[in-house]
């Protein structure tokens, strides 16, 4: 697909997206794609559209229930130790949706395994709402499986709280793969030899911090020793380190048993510095929003960010109050962007977003809004 074409998709999306709200019981086979745009892409938008028609929706106790877990945050220093324990809510749209961005990467076209993670978990977080769990913690069900399967299923759901816990008490809102900051050359692994690296590299304002994302249903405490040795694997090249790295390591328990799933923040400082980029900080924002992006199959979007090219505003067609749609989940159901944000990201005025945005100015009552803009409908 060249680049024209993806323009031209994109403009299409948006044209389905109005064109399925204005007629929600016609089913994708009598959409007229003829009408709405060029029948090109067809095959791919009746695909997106016969989620949104179908009752393959995801079930509305997602978006208003919550559930909750304990957050241990805790530092490094001769030992760990405990400075502090919470308990921690969040509704599994949430949560998945989180886990969904982050699965994605920013510099190819997102995954099964990443793009369906609301429809793969959704069905948990049923199960426990109808026996009336309240906590998040694995079904049953979950007992009897492959203890490889146990551990990739805590893996991606604690991508999801890793990311959720990051914005809520580290101060962090652009988050990127490490493996493409290396890539992008500013982030490199302190010894060839050693080829362990964190998860992700993220913007505390303008200093770099690396964060490692750990899931198990068994002890912890193998998989926080070996995160710690990851963080201390790479480096910062061109943006001055934060003084602080993050590793989050989250023990999942089952239904009905007696120990609570717990999430760990341990907290290893590094004192390093290096010289200030602009253009790494602004790359690294990039990323950050091109893995948001191609989870809402606009790749077009971002390719161009991860190239460094400015957005084409007339690729966003429809507008709803102060937010542009950019693309469609799994479900079908619309993703959308600040337009605030969607301006800065034109314009390529990068710097303005370093500060924090607070979710509660983009608070919308039939939308999940993350704080750094992006937003995804509740269905109705």
């Amino acid at each position: 697909m060249n680049q024209q074409e993806r323009i031209e998709l994109g403009k299409l999306v948006g044209r389905v997206a109005d064109f399925v709200e204005q007629f929600p019981h016609r089913s994708a086979d009598t959409i007229p794609f003829d009408l709405i745009g060029s029948v090109l892409y067809k095959p791919l938008l009746v695909g997106l559209v016969s989620a949104r028609l179908t009752g393959s929706r995801l079930s509305t106790s997602l978006f208003l229930n919550t559930f909750k877990w304990r957050l241990s945050i805790e530092q490094c220093s001769f030992g760990t130790q405990s400075i502090g324990v919470h308990q921690e809510e969040v509704t599994p749209a949430t949560l998945l949706l989180e886990a969904g961005i982050a699965m994605t990467p920013p510099t190819t076209q997102a995954n099964a395994r990443a793009a369906y993670t609301l429809i793969r978990y959704g069905d948990y977080f049923d199960q426990l709402r109808a026996n009336d769990c309240k906590n998040l913690v694995l079904p049953i069900e979950c007992i009897e499986m492959e203890s490889r399967l146990k551990t990739q299923i805590s893996e991606e759901l604690s991508l999801g709280i890793s990311f959720l816990l990051m914005k809520r008490y580290l101060g962090v809102l652009h988050i990127a793969d490490v493996s493409h900051a290396i890539v992008h050359n500013f982030v490199q692994l302190k010894s060839r030899k050693n080829k362990k690296r964190p998860d992700f590299c993220c913007l505390v304002q303008d200093r770099l911090c690396f964060v490692e994302s750990k899931g198990r249903v068994t002890s912890v405490a193998s998989a926080i020793k070996q995160g710690l040795e990851q963080l201390a694997s790479v480096e910062s090249i061109s943006i001055p380190p934060y003084q602080h790295h993050y590793l989050i390591a989250t023990h999942f328990a089952f239904e009905n048993g007696k120990v609570p799933t717990t999430t760990h923040i341990v907290d290893p400082t590094f004192e390093n510095d290096q010289p200030k980029s602009v253009d790494a900080v602004a790359q690294l924002i990039r990323l950050s929003y091109a893995k948001a992006f191609r989870y809402a199959h606009r790749d077009d979007l971002a390719d161009s960010l991860v190239r460094g090219k400015n957005l084409d505003i007339d690729n966003f067609d429809l507008t709803e109050n102060d937010f542009k749609a950019i693309g469609f989940d799994p479900f079908g159901n619309l993703m959308l962007i600040s337009s605030e944000v969607l301006g800065q990201l034109r314009d390529n005025n990068i710097s303005s977003l370093l500060s924090l945005i607070e979710p509660r100015q983009f608070s919308q009552l039939n939308k999940i809004v993350l704080s750094n803009g992006i937003a995804l409908r509740i269905p109705t």
